[in-house]
């Protein structure tokens, strides 16, 4: 099966597309006045939040005109959402008749993963004054102003969002990942990487110890992990009547594959950058990447720069920082297989077939996808 027939499944039985930013809100008059300045942005500046609006506004938006469109490559989290929720429903009662009632709110859960995802990354674009930029020009102070003003407005509409279902543990939880996506930014993984780009060289120690890998692992799970294993764990709390008829080990099922399918996911998306630039640059080799300013090879994710295990490799070469490719898919992996046997046994004899065949079909599929990462 290819991503391809998985994706247009799961569309069939969330009852669409993947949940995206949710902009019907908004009139006619701020549509065209935020297009407006978007256009003025994008001709007269590189003010990243170009990008990052790029990025998220893939499928339909006031400003679709301004930005392409592409399909997803592999199952989005905001759509894996809506199908741990239908799913877990089918764990939850014994009668699927009011099953139709309860899709409106994964999805409602799948866009607001979306919608905090985008506004911590508009965050993410605020450009700071710096040495050699100490003036910043009118249009990068209106990108600042606009990423910021339209950050806020995001997660004050997803905050709402999480109220209408008057479940407070929803909301609690959902607020604990958001506090995590943002805690990211300040992660050890970065600090560790500022402090040795500064010296321009990692210790040997730090490598031989795995300390790296650890480092990146915890930043991932922060950034990324978070939000999609949270939200999972949010669909089946909105499955259940009431918290007392939740057992807690779907619960934590349902968190562990989130968090494992994002983080796997993500470093996918990491793998295959890194072999892409080196198969387009033949020289590249850990010294010609020394001089350049972190993050070295320019990844990025959601429109913004992140950094990545290869960006290290300036202090080791390709094939132990390859090395730590192969250790850190094998962790994920293990991760993954082991939290969607959890949430199976979770299941009623006969019930959620299709959700249970997708669920197990999409996890083959993402590990038959790293085969090329653990065996290199």
């Amino acid at each position: 099966m290819s991503w391809r027939n998985i994706i247009s499944q799961s569309e069939h039985l969330v009852g669409g597309s993947a949940p995206c930013l949710n902009l019907s809100q908004l009139g006619r008059a701020e549509s065209v006045a935020l297009e407006s300045k978007v256009r003025k942005i994008a001709a007269k500046t590189h003010h990243p939040i170009v990008s990052v609006l790029r990025s998220h506004f893939e499928y339909s938006s006031p400003v679709s005109s301004v930005f392409s469109s592409k399909s997803p490559s592999r199952l989005c989290g905001n759509l894996m959402i809506p199908l741990i929720g239908q799913y877990t429903y089918s764990c939850a009662h014994s009668v699927l008749d009011d099953r139709s009632k309860f899709l409106p709110k994964y999805r409602k859960m799948g866009e607001i993963y979306e919608t905090v995802n985008t506004a911590i990354a508009l965050h993410r674009t605020i450009i700071e004054p710096s040495s050699e930029l100490v003036d910043l020009s009118p249009e990068l102070h209106s990108g600042n102003k606009l990423a910021t003003l339209a950050a806020d407005i995001l997660l004050a509409s997803a905050s709402l969002s999480l109220a209408s279902f008057r479940k407070p543990k929803v909301v609690e939880i959902m607020s604990a990942a958001i506090s995590d996506a943002v805690r990211a930014e300040f992660s050890d993984f970065l600090a560790s990487a500022e402090v040795e780009r500064a010296a321009q060289s990692f210790s040997s120690s730090t490598i031989k110890s795995g300390g790296i890998l650890s480092l990146w692992l915890s930043h991932i799970k922060l950034r990324h992990g978070a939000m999609l294993g949270t939200s999972c764990e949010a669909v089946v709390l909105l499955s259940y009547p009431s918290l007392s008829d939740i057992d807690a080990h779907i619960l934590t099922s349902a968190h562990r594959f989130g968090t494992s399918w994002a983080c796997l996911c993500r470093l996918l998306d990491e793998y295959e950058f890194v072999n892409t630039k080196l198969a387009s640059c033949e020289e590249l080799t850990p010294t010609t990447i020394l001089p350049l300013t972190f993050p070295c090879l320019g990844f990025h994710q959601a429109g913004v720069p992140e950094p990545i295990l290869a960006d290290f490799a300036q202090s080791m070469d390709w094939n132990t920082m390859f090395g730590l490719y192969s250790k850190a898919v094998t962790h994920l992996s293990q991760d993954l297989e082991t939290s969607l046997g959890d949430l199976l046994k979770t299941s009623l004899s006969g019930r959620a077939n299709e959700e249970k065949q997708l669920l197990v079909h999409s996890v083959e599929l993402l590990l038959k996808d790293c085969g090329s990462v653990a065996h290199r």
